[in-house]
C-alpha cells in the first residue's frame, strides 16, 4: 500500500489527473488518520513511564502541538512557568524534553551529556546534508567524533580563522563603500538586507573561495535561501513519520528534492575546479587556502571522509555560520539604534581606540571592550537560536531528577528562557550592555545561564568565526557612520518583534539612515594639556628615534638592540632631561661627521661587480630594512635581491646566502676564504679577546684548540662518558613532573628544559651544578652573559662609534660581568687543581672538561689559562641555550600536532617496553624520534642565519612540521648536504654536535616515554604561539605552559 501511494504522490506531483485524484487523496487521508489515531493512543498507553516529568494536557495524534504559538520559545516559557523547569511535551509522535532552567540544563548537558548527544532525524537536514553527513545533525558516534575533530582542529581553529581576515577585511571595506554611496544620497537603507549579503559573501569566500556573484553563478545565492527557508519549514514526516507520505501532498518532498539535486549539482562544480592543477602563484599563498581546499586535503588521511560528506560540511557553514551571524548584528544595530546612549557610548569607545587611522584592523578589536559586552547582551537577549540545535536521547529510557525519561526523547534547551529569566539576569528583558563589564562569563557554555552556542559535546565548533566576523562588521559601522530611523519615526516605537524561521530574526526590517562621520575629531581638554606639557620631551623624543632606532635593529649573526631600552625608558620618562639633550647633539654632530667620512669611504672601495643589494642609506646602510628576526628579513629580501645579497651593515659589508647552492660555495669551494669570524665587542669580554674555539680567527691557533675540542672535549668517547650526568639530570627532570602530575599544575616546560640544559652542561664542564646559596650566582652570571652576548653594540656596527657603548651602559655591564665570571672560573679552576683522592683518580669517566683541560695544557704551552675559561665559556654559549630551544620547539610542535606525538609516543613506549627506564642505547631503535629531532632542527634551527628557509614551489609543505620527511632519508646534521645545514659545514662547523644531540634525545625520549602531555584548560592546540623571539637564539617568544600526565609503563 505504501509503495502504491509513493506511485500515486508522483503523479499528482507530476500534474497527471486533478480533482479524481485530490478527490480519493482526501478519502485516504481521513481513513488513515482515524486508523492512525486508535493505533498511535494505543501505542502511547503501552509505553507510558512510571514517573514522567510534568506536562500539559494532550489530545490524541497531535500531543501539544495545539499548544505552540507561532514563536515557540515563548510558549514554552510560558508553559514552564506552570509545570515547572523540566517539561515533558509531545510534538506528533515523539515525546519532546523542554529544558527551561540553568541546573535542568546542567543536568542534560554535562552530567548527563552523554546520554543527550544525540540528534533527532529531520527530513531536510536528510535532504541537504547527505543523509546528515555534517557535525551539527550527525547522529553521536564514532564518524561524528572524526568529523568534529576535523572541524575543530582544520577547519574552525584560531588559527585558520585568522587566515581568512583579509576576507573579512575586504568584504567589510564593500559594505563601507556601498553604505557610504548611500549616506551621500541621504537614502534609507535595509540594514537587515544588506547584513545577510556581507555574512554569506564572507562564508561563501572562506568556503569556496569565491562569492558566487555572476549572472548564472548567482544561482547559488538563491538557492542557499531556498535551502535555510526549507530547513525551517513544517514538515510531516518530521513528528508523525507514519504520515510523511503527506509531505508530497504539500509539496514539500519535491521542494526539498529539487532544491537538494541543484545544490548538490553546484558543490560537485565547485569541488571539481578545486581539484584541477592551480597555479604557482596559488600554491605558494597559503593563506588563500580556502574550507574546501582543506577539507581536500584532509580527506587523503581520511577514508571516511567520502565527497558527500565534504558537501554536507560545507552546507553546515552556511546553516550555522551565515544566517547566525546576520541575525545577531541585526538586533544589535536595532538594540543601538533604540537606545541612543548606549550608542554614543559604543561609538566613543570604537572611535577613541582607532583614533585617525584609515581603517579599524582586527587586532584593534582586543581594545574594545564595551563592543564585546554589546555583543554579549545581545546574544543573551536575542538568541539566533532561541531553543538551540535540538538534541535526543538514546533507544534506552533513562532518568533525569529522578524523572522517567522515555527511549527517543526529543531535547530543547529553552536558552531564551534562561537568558531572561528575572531571578538569574536583572532587569531581564533590559537591553544593557554594561552586565557583563568585568564579568568573565563567555560564550564557551561553561555557565548555564549563558549558553547562546550551547555546550558539552554538541557546543557549536564555529563560535570564533562567528565572533570574528560579527565584532569586526559591528565595529565599522560604529565607527564609521551615525545611524537615525527614518524620518517620522521614533525609537521608542522601533518594532522589535520577532519572527520565527530557520533563526529568530526581526519581524520588521530594519530600515535606517546612515551618516558618514567625521572621524578626524578633537582630542580631549585633558588630552591637549597633557600634550602640551610634554611638547619638549616628546619632540626630542621623536628625534632621536627617528636618528638612531634605526641602529637597533639587529644584523646578520650579530645582536639583537640594547639602545630599545634607552627609548623605552625615554618614552616612560624615566630618563633625565639633561640626559636626552646631551645625547641628542652626541647623535647629531657625529652622524654628519660619520656620514662625510663613511660616504668617501664607501666611494673609495667600490667593487667592479657586487652581488645584488637592496637600496641603503647613509650611515647605518641597511640596518633599517631588518625587523625584529632578522632571518626572516633576510629571506624576504632574497627574493627579490637573489640566494647572494649584499647589505651594508653600518660600517661593515655583510653577505647573505640564502641558497643550498650558494652555500656550498662559500662553506664548501671557498671555505678557506671565509674560514674567518668578525669581531664583536661582547665576544672579546667574555672569551679573552676571542681565543675560544667558537669566535677565534682562523689561523694556527684555532686549529691546535679545534683539535683538542675534537679529539679530547667532545669526541664520541668522551660524550658517552658524561651518560651518567644525562641520565641523572634526566631523572631529576622527571621526578620534578612527576610531583607536578599529582597536583595537576600547569607548569613551565621552557624554563624546565633550559635548567636541565644548564645543568648537564655545567656537570659536563665543571663537575658540579653550582646551584647552592651563594653558588648559584654562576647560574645567574651565565644568563646575564647570554644576554648581553645578544644585545647591541655600536662597536660592532660603527667602530668609531665605540664610545656610545660607555653612554648606552653596555661596556659597563659588559666589564662587571665578565670580571665576575672570571672570578669564578678562576675558583673552579683553582678547586681541580687541589691534589684528589685515589678513589678520584681513579674513576675516570668522572673527568669534567676542566680537568682534561688542565692535562692537554701541559702538552700545549699556547693553552693558557684564560684559554681554558674562554672554551669552558663556549661550551655554555653553544652547549645549553641551544640544546634547551631546540627541546622546547620539538615538544611545542607534538603538542600541536596530537597525531605525531602519538607516533612518537608509540614508537618510545614499544621500544622500552615495561622497562624501569630509558636507556641510552634504546635510542638507536628509535628511528622517528630522531625524525622528529631533524625536522626541529629544520624549522627552527636555533641560529637561524646559518640556513634562513627560502621559499619553494609549496610554501604549504616547507613550512608544515612533518618529521616524516626524514624518514628513509640518508641526510643528517654534519653538514654534508647543504639543505640541512643546523650546525654550519665545512671548518667552522660546531664541533659539538654529539654532545648536543646526546642531551637532546635523551631528554626528548624521557618526556615521551613518561608523560602524555595537554595545553591548559580552556587553550586549544591551534591556538598554541609559535611566534620566535630573537636573542642569542631564537627561542618561543611565549613560553611552554604544558599539564603533564603521568604514563605508567605498565
Amino acid at each position: 500500500m505504501a509503495l502504491s501511494f509513493l506511485v500515486f504522490l508522483q503523479l499528482l506531483e507530476e500534474q497527471q489527473g486533478l480533482f479524481s485524484q485530490i478527490f480519493t487523496l482526501s478519502s485516504l487521508v481521513l481513513f488513515f488518520s482515524v486508523l492512525f489515531l486508535l493505533k498511535h493512543n494505543g501505542a502511547l498507553s503501552s509505553k507510558k513511564s512510571n514517573n514522567p516529568p510534568p506536562s500539559p494536557p494532550k489530545i490524541p495524534i497531535i500531543g501539544n502541538l495545539h499548544q505552540l504559538g507561532t514563536l515557540a520559545h515563548q510558549s514554552f516559557r510560558d508553559m514552564s512557568h506552570k509545570y515547572g523547569p523540566l517539561m515533558l511535551l509531545h510534538m506528533g509522535q515523539f515525546p519532546t524534553l523542554i529544558v527551561s532552567s540553568p541546573e535542568m540544563a546542567t543536568e542534560i548537558m554535562k552530567n548527563q551529556d552523554p546520554d543527550f548527544a544525540n540528534r533527532p532525524f529531520t527530513t531536510a537536514a536528510k535532504a541537504f546534508l547527505h543523509g546528515r553527513l555534517d557535525i551539527g545533525f550527525a547522529p553521536y558516534g564514532e564518524y561524528w567524533r572524526q568529523v568534529r575533530k576535523i572541524c575543530v582542529h582544520e577547519l574552525l581553529s584560531i588559527q585558520r580563522v585568522q587566515s581568512f581576515r583579509f576576507v573579512r577585511e575586504e568584504e567589510v571595506g564593500a559594505l563601507i563603500k556601498k553604505i557610504s554611496s548611500s549616506c551621500s544620497r541621504g537614502d534609507v537603507i535595509n540594514l537587515s538586507e544588506i547584513l545577510p549579503t556581507i555574512s554569506n559573501n564572507i562564508v561563501s569566500r572562506c568556503t569556496f573561495g569565491g562569492k558566487y556573484e555572476g549572472s548564472h553563478e548567482n544561482r547559488f545565492g538563491q538557492l542557499s535561501r531556498q535551502a535555510m527557508k526549507l530547513m525551517g519549514a513544517f514538515c510531516f514526516a518530521d513528528f508523525f513519520p507514519s504520515l510523511g507520505w503527506l509531505d508530497f501532498f504539500t509539496g514539500l518532498t519535491g521542494k526539498l528534492k529539487r532544491t537538494s539535486q541543484e545544490l548538490d549539482s553546484f558543490f560537485d562544480k565547485v569541488i571539481d575546479e578545486h581539484l584541477l592543477p592551480k597555479s604557482k602563484n596559488h600554491s605558494q599563498q597559503e593563506d588563500k587556502e580556502d574550507l574546501i581546499d582543506i577539507l581536500l586535503l584532509a580527506q587523503k588521511d581520511n577514508s571516511n571522509l567520502s565527497r558527500d560528506s565534504i558537501k554536507a560540511l560545507i552546507m553546515d557553514m552556511f546553516v550555522g555560520g551565515s544566517d547566525t551571524t546576520a541575525t545577531t548584528m541585526e538586533w544589535a544595530m536595532a538594540e543601538l539604534i533604540k537606545n541612543p546612549k548606549l550608542m554614543k557610548k559604543a561609538q566613543d569607545e570604537v572611535r577613541r581606540v582607532i583614533g585617525k587611522k584609515s581603517k579599524i584592523e582586527e587586532d584593534d578589536i582586543n581594545q574594545m571592550d564595551y563592543l564585546r559586552c554589546i555583543i554579549k547582551e545581545t546574544l543573551r537577549l536575542h538568541s539566533p537560536l532561541p531553543t538551540l540545535v535540538p538534541r535526543q536521547s538514546f533507544n534506552k529510557s533513562t532518568k533525569v531528577q529522578g524523572y522517567d525519561i522515555p527511549p527517543n526523547t526529543r531535547v530543547f534547551i529553552n536558552a531564551w528562557a534562561i537568558h531572561r529569566d528575572s531571578k538569574l539576569w536583572d532587569n531581564a528583558e533590559e537591553f544593557r550592555p554594561e552586565r557583563f563589564i568585568n564579568n568573565p562569563i563567555d560564550f564557551r557554555g561553561q555557565e548555564f545561564h549563558y549558553i547562546p552556542f550551547g555546550s558539552g559535546r554538541r557546543v557549536c565548533p564555529a563560535i570564533s568565526f562567528g565572533l570574528a566576523s560579527l565584532e569586526f562588521v559591528l565595529a565599522n559601522l560604529l565607527y564609521w557612520f551615525d545611524w537615525e530611523l527614518p524620518s517620522g519615526e521614533n525609537r521608542d516605537e522601533l518594532d522589535m518583534s520577532e519572527a520565527l524561521g530557520l533563526t529568530v530574526t526581526k519581524k520588521i526590517p530594519l530600515h535606517v539612515v546612515p551618516t558618514l562621520k567625521n572621524i578626524f575629531y578633537c582630542t580631549s581638554h585633558h588630552n591637549i594639556k597633557k600634550k602640551l606639557s610634554n611638547k619638549i620631551i616628546n619632540t626630542i623624543y621623536k628625534f632621536i628615534k627617528g636618528i638612531i632606532s634605526v641602529l637597533m635593529q639587529p644584523s646578520h649573526a650579530r645582536m639583537a638592540p640594547s639602545l630599545l631600552v634607552f627609548l623605552q625608558l625615554l618614552e616612560a620618562q624615566q630618563v633625565s632631561f639633561l640626559q636626552i639633550f646631551i645625547l641628542s647633539i652626541l647623535v647629531l654632530f657625529f652622524s654628519v661627521f660619520f656620514l662625510l667620512k663613511l660616504h668617501g669611504a664607501w666611494s673609495s672601495k667600490k667593487s667592479n661587480n657586487p652581488p645584488p643589494s637592496p637600496p641603503k642609506i647613509p650611515i647605518i646602510g641597511n640596518l633599517h630594512q631588518l625587523g625584529t628576526l632578522p632571518h626572516r628579513s633576510f629571506r624576504d629580501m632574497s627574493h627579490k635581491y637573489g640566494p647572494l645579497m649584499l647589505l651594508h651593515m653600518g660600517q661593515f659589508q655583510t653577505l647573505i646566502v640564502s641558497s643550498p647552492e650558494m652555500a656550498t660555495e662559500i662553506m664548501k669551494n671557498q671555505d678557506l676564504v671565509f674560514a674567518n669570524r668578525p669581531f664583536t665587542a661582547a665576544a672579546k669580554a667574555f672569551l679573552y679577546g676571542c681565543i675560544d674555539i667558537g669566535f677565534a680567527p682562523y689561523g694556527e691557533y684555532w686549529r691546535q684548540v679545534r683539535k683538542i675540542c675534537v679529539l679530547e672535549l667532545l669526541s664520541i668517547k668522551r660524550v658517552q662518558s658524561f651518560r651518567f650526568v644525562r641520565e641523572e639530570e634526566v631523572t631529576v627532570l622527571i621526578q620534578k613532573i612527576s610531583s607536578s602530575c599529582s597536583r595537576g599544575d600547569v607548569i613551565n616546560l621552557s624554563e624546565m628544559l633550559l635548567t636541565v640544559s644548564n645543568n648537564i652542561v655545567s656537570r659536563c664542564a665543571l663537575g658540579a651544578k653550582y646551584e647552592g646559596a651563594h653558588e648559584n650566582r654562576f647560574g645567574e652570571l651565565s644568563r646575564q652573559a647570554m644576554k648581553l652576548m645578544g644585545a647591541f653594540s655600536f662597536a660592532d656596527f660603527f667602530p668609531s662609534l665605540r664610545w656610545m657603548d660607555v653612554v648606552t651602559g653596555l661596556s659597563g655591564r659588559l666589564k662587571r660581568v665578565s670580571q665576575e665570571l672570571d672570578t669564578f672560573l678562576d675558583q673552579v679552576i683553582d678547586e681541580h687543581l687541589l691534589p684528589k683522592s685515589k678513589n678520584h683518580n681513579q674513576q675516570e669517566d668522572k673527568e669534567d672538561l676542566i680537568d682534561i683541560l688542565l692535562l692537554a695544557q701541559k702538552d700545549n704551552t699556547n693553552l693558557a689559562r684564560d684559554n681554558i675559561k674562554a672554551i669552558i665559556l663556549d661550551m655554555f654559549v653553544g652547549g645549553s641555550d641551544t640544546t634547551a630551544t631546540t627541546i622546547e620547539w620539538a615538544m611545542a610542535e607534538l603538542i600541536k600536532n596530537p597525531k605525531l606525538m602519538k607516533k612518537a609516543q608509540d614508537e618510545v613506549r614499544r621500544v622500552i617496553g615495561k622497562k624501569s627506564k630509558v636507556d641510552e642505547d634504546d635510542i638507536n631503535q628509535m628511528d622517528y624520534l630522531r625524525c622528529i629531532v631533524k625536522e626541529s632542527l629544520r624549522l627552527h634551527a636555533p641560529i637561524p642565519t646559518l640556513v634562513p628557509r627560502e621559499s619553494s614551489k609549496s610554501t604549504k609543505i616547507e613550512e608544515e612540521f612533518r618529521p616524516e620527511r626524514f624518514i628513509n632519508n640518508p641526510i643528517d646534521f654534519r653538514g654534508q648536504e647543504f639543505q640541512f645545514i643546523p650546525f654550519g659545514s665545512g671548518r667552522r662547523g660546531c664541533p659539538g654536535v654529539s654532545f648536543g644531540l646526546a642531551v637532546l634525545e635523551f631528554v626528548i625520549a624521557n618526556l615521551l616515554y613518561w608523560f602524555d602531555w595537554e595545553l591548559p584548560s580552556g587553550t586549544n592546540r591551534d591556538e598554541l604561539d609559535m611566534t620566535e623571539a630573537f636573542g642569542l637564539t631564537v627561542n618561543k617568544k611565549i613560553p611552554l605552559h604544558v599539564v603533564p600526565t603521568f604514563h605508567s609503563a605498565s
